[in-house]
């Protein structure tokens, strides 16, 4: 304490004309850097850390994506957005508490415990009813998306909807393009005169040939690209990095191939490097994708549930099993883990 106090006393003559404040503040920074025993404080390797997040809340960022790019013919508002993200976001905080982490989990018990504690504070009925619409938006997003076998809230809001007689609900059967809307999205990315159409067009007829995830599309390097196009399976890594072979059905191999021809060029060692990127180079991100896809889909006038780059893996799906490819083999190229998800597909092609 004597070393501060003489230490105050030299600063002093210093520091006279600042302000009272200012004058502690640098008298202390003054001393600390001055006394060899002052130690700053360091944190603890065992210190409490944020506890991981559940998988549910990593589909936070994919869902709000599509809430503002999925549907430009419908677009969700604003506000919408904003209630929906805040309103899914609690209902995950509540699976989180409660150790929750699989759809199949999430029973009418789980909600009717969810919204007896809303009820509990005070909540009205439409206050309830409209959280019970979010989490229906997320769910159906979710199974439209092959994230989810199934939606439990259109089966819960059924439940309610009878009063407690319940019943099973299917939910709503993946939306597909019609050959003829395949025809004319491609038409409408074709008859764009920019730089990027080959690319745009190149990133529709990869999406049909495989029926690979966006991300797993945007994973691709242009060394994956040339040899797709020589005739090699595509290596993909989907959830969990699991590792799956596809080989390209073909049908729209004419939509990538040159795209793919115009990378031949590159220095082998840099063919590591995404096959999609912008114009400025970098990688295209997932958010892109959707947007160039459902600006696409609202410009041909096509007014369908789902929308984005995903209803292109529906099609892709369906295109498979017209074409008598066998579900296991479909299963295993979208990377399912789960045959049923795949069969949901068969009622389309039988529609």
């Amino acid at each position: 304490m004597g070393e501060l106090s003489s230490f105050f006393a030299v600063a002093g003559c210093c520091t006279k004309q600042i302000p009272l404040r200012k004058n502690m503040i640098m008298i202390i920074i003054m001393w600390k850097a001055g006394n060899p025993t002052y130690q700053p404080r360091k944190i603890a390797m065992n210190e409490p850390q944020t506890p991981t997040e559940t998988r549910f809340a990593d589909l936070l960022d994919p869902y709000e994506s599509w809430l503002r790019w999925g549907n430009p013919s419908k677009p969700y508002s604003e506000h919408t957005i904003r209630l929906y993200l805040r309103e899914v976001g609690a209902f995950i905080a509540f699976l989180d508490k409660n150790m929750i982490e699989d759809v199949e989990e999430v029973t009418n018990a789980v909600f009717r415990q969810y919204f007896a504690q809303i009820a509990q504070n005070g909540a009205k009925a439409t206050t309830v009813r409209a959280k019970l619409s979010a989490l229906d938006n997320f769910f159906e997003w979710g199974y439209l998306e092959d994230i989810f076998p199934l939606n439990p809230a259109e089966r819960y809001k059924r439940l309610v909807s009878r009063r407690g007689r319940g019943g099973r609900v299917e939910s709503r059967l993946p939306e597909v393009l019609s050959e003829s809307q395949i025809d004319e999205l491609i038409y409408s990315i074709s008859s764009e005169n920019r730089k990027e159409t080959p690319r745009n067009l190149a990133i529709v007829g990869i999406l049909l040939d495989t029926g690979i995830r966006v991300s797993e599309l945007l994973g691709m390097s242009v060394q994956d690209g040339i040899n797709m196009i020589e005739g090699q399976k595509l290596r993909v890594f989907g959830k969990g990095r699991k590792e799956r072979s596809i080989l390209p059905l073909g049908q729209f191999s004419d939509l990538y191939r040159g795209y793919i021809r115009n990378k031949t060029g590159i220095d082998p060692a840099m063919r590591q490097q995404p096959l999609f990127t912008t114009k400025t180079g970098r990688p295209l991100t997932q958010d892109a994708v959707y947007r160039i896809i459902s600006r696409h889909l609202g410009k041909i006038g096509l007014n369908v549930h789902q929308k984005g780059a995903h209803l292109l893996r529906h099609t892709a799906a369906t295109l498979m099993l017209r074409q008598g490819v066998d579900i296991a083999e479909v299963q295993y190229r979208l990377g399912h883990s789960n045959v049923a998800t795949t069969g949901k597909y068969l009622h389309v092609t039988e529609g």
